[in-house]
């Protein structure tokens, strides 16, 4: 066996449980999906009318965000925006075929993204949480409203009514997600302030006027709700900034979408928002061995409370519905769209109840670095092929692979790893390591060397708390994805 196919299977490509899982009568089996305006309408109508009622989906929760022509507020509109009559239209297509039609506004937290504020903190950044930090973002993930500041409601509410009556929707999905600018030192009005509460304040506002006033439904992320330190799950898919105690602090009829990305054996968030007593969505994404557990676990503990599940994309429709579709070209989409596909194709069978093929799910248990390796260990093209794994894969799927040698660095506190195969050249100490493969050579081409390198640490400045996966040749950008450190 070819050691880089050698590497590629024993590291990643382990089988998730192919028992099927019990048909569930749990009714809302959605998708979530980025919306950039309306020029997404024709894969839109694809994704309503062909795909989804194959996969038994119900419900499409669109975030549309800021890309809608409002009316109310003409400054917060994107360019290619919806405009009212296009999402009466899209609505009108969905009950046609009996989809639940859920509009998404991002409310507090992701306010920026990268080195861009949007728009709302650019027309109006008296708002803006953290008004010292430059608006090129450096340092910070992700930008806040503040919560207190008396003219922000105004505004939003109007934005959320445009929403709810365009897409003529009987819920609307808030967001609130990964807020880690609140109660900053630096606004006026919440610096001091208990957290929680600051946070429990900004929910309880939306829903006074989403459910009191309104008389819709309101979900939202519910990530800052949870102790990261006492559920396991870190900062990301919880909070450790002392958002957690606003649990106690908030209405319960709000349906809670319940998202955690990575394996387990189980989700602990699912009892603690059960016994809360909210409704609770749990959500999944692109891992499909990860999907299948948060469904599988989910199922064991369903009651009337119990939504079903959500299949979040974090990508538009586009390239998703041509890989669903199975379109010409649709192997040559990118890693996400196709591991999003996947994990919704096998999950969608597990709520249906019917048998998944193990061999399938084998298959589909091999992540995208290892695919990646995979292919070019059989057609090495010329040039150098670069990616990152995490280090406890790598240590998992080396230490008792025949013929490696791994070394631990630094000794007394290990962050790398430093690794060799038998006719390779180990790599040097130091915050990554680096292992050479001897490829096949085709006629023709020089020499190919692929390398593999780690690195542990924070790798990007200008984002700070997540890790950057790629897999190069020479220029070409072949995978690569972003994941959050827990």
């Amino acid at each position: 066996m070819h050691p880089v196919l050698a590497l590629s299977l024993s590291l990643l490509a382990t089988a998730a449980s192919a028992e099927p899982g019990r048909p569930t009568t749990m009714p809302w089996r959605g998708v979530h999906l980025l919306s950039g305006g309306r020029g997404d309408m024709p894969r839109l109508k694809q994704l309503i009318t062909e795909v989804m009622p194959r996969l038994g989906l119900n419900v499409l929760v669109l975030e549309v965000d800021y890309a809608f022509d409002y009316k109310s507020h003409p400054e917060l509109a994107d360019g290619g925006a919806w405009t009212a009559d296009e999402a009466h239209a899209l609505a009108r297509l969905c009950r046609e075929h009996h989809i639940r039609l859920i509009p998404q506004f991002q409310c507090l937290g992701h306010q920026s993204w990268a080195k861009n504020t949007g728009v709302l903190l650019t027309k109006h950044p008296e708002f803006d949480e953290t008004p010292q930090i430059p608006r090129d973002n450096p340092g910070i993930y992700c930008r806040s409203w503040c919560p207190l500041h008396p003219d922000i409601n105004k505004i939003v509410f109007a934005l959320c009514d445009e929403l709810i009556e365009a897409f003529e929707a009987d819920a609307l999905h808030v967001g609130m997600d990964e807020v880690f600018l609140i109660g900053s030192d630096q606004c006026p009005r919440c610096r001091g302030k208990n957290k929680a509460e600051l946070f429990a304040k900004a929910v309880n506002d939306l829903h006074a006027h989403l459910v009191g006033e309104k008389r819709v439904t309101m979900l939202m992320w519910g990530d800052r709700f949870l102790d990261g330190h006492a559920t396991g799950y870190g900062e990301w898919e919880a909070a450790t900034n002392g958002t957690a105690p606003a649990i106690d602090l908030v209405p319960k009829d709000i349906v809670i979408c319940d998202w955690h990305y990575g394996y387990r054996t189980s989700y602990p968030s699912l009892p603690i928002f059960l016994d809360k007593g909210f409704r609770v969505w749990p959500s999944g994404w692109r891992e499909t061995r990860a999907t299948l557990a948060l469904i599988d676990d989910s199922l064991k503990q369903a009651n009337e409370r119990m939504m079903g599940h959500l299949f979040t994309a974090w990508t538009g429709p586009g390239d998703l519905t041509k890989v669903l579709l199975r379109e010409p070209g649709w192997e040559e989409v990118g890693s996400q769209p196709r591991e999003v596909a996947e994990a919704m194709e096998f999950g969608a069978a597990r709520l249906r109840g019917e048998p998944i093929d193990p061999a399938k799910l084998k298959a589909a248990a091999i992540s995208g670095p290892a695919k990646m390796l995979l292919n070019a260990a059989k057609s090495p093209p010329p040039g150098q092929l670069l990616a990152t794994v995490a280090t406890a894969d790598l240590a998992a799927g080396l230490a008792d692979h025949p013929g490696w040698t791994v070394t631990p660095w630094p000794a007394d506190g290990p962050n790398a790893l430093v690794m060799q195969f038998p006719g390779a050249q180990p790599s040097a100490a130091g915050s990554g390591c680096r292992m050479d493969f001897n490829l096949p050579i085709p006629a023709g081409v020089k020499a190919p060397s692929l390398q593999l390198y780690l690195n542990d640490t924070l790798v990007s400045p200008d984002w700070p708390g997540y890790r950057w996966y790629a897999l190069r040749c020479g220029d070409r950008l072949l995978w690569e994805e972003d994941l959050a450190l827990n």
